[in-house]
């Protein structure tokens, strides 16, 4: 599939084998399309709202790549009101135990409002209805 893309591989046999891009090939601006361009420029912008130097820096990148910059036609803030930097930092947390498969303690309430703490696994962050949930297996729980 990749090589179907125009993408150049090759594969090396024995122990020390695998599959593997050319060294020196550059990705053709020409892969992605205009709008494949705009809407993964759009997608990267939308994640400005969590104020992540990785998100800015790739999208500078890719904004250079693919010699243009992103439309500046929506803005997306999911913060609430009150502090930003420690909702940010919460969101952050909790977005790099995701992706980094890490156990997150946290205060459970329930609905007698009893307060627990909580080992959890987050597997997804959702947004819906104006609210921030994660989905999590709990250690405890089960």
């Amino acid at each position: 599939m990749i090589s179907s893309a125009g993408i150049p591989i090759y594969v090396t046999t024995g122990r020390n084998g695998g599959i593997q891009i050319l060294d020196n090939y550059v990705l053709d601006k020409a892969f992605f399309s205009d709008k494949e361009k705009h809407d993964i420029l759009s997608a990267l912008q939308s994640l400005s709202v969590i104020d992540n130097t990785y998100e800015r820096e790739l999208l500078t990148k890719l904004s250079a790549l693919f010699n243009t910059q992103p439309e500046n036609w929506v803005e997306v803030d999911f913060s609430r009101w009150g502090s930003k930097a420690q909702d940010n930092a919460k969101f952050e947390q909790l977005k790099n135990a995701a992706i980094n498969h890490k156990v997150v303690t946290i205060v459970y309430v329930s609905s007698y409002f009893k307060k627990t703490r909580r080992n959890i696994h987050p597997l997804k962050l959702y947004y819906k209805s104006k609210e921030w949930y994660v989905k999590a297996y709990c250690t405890g729980k089960k």
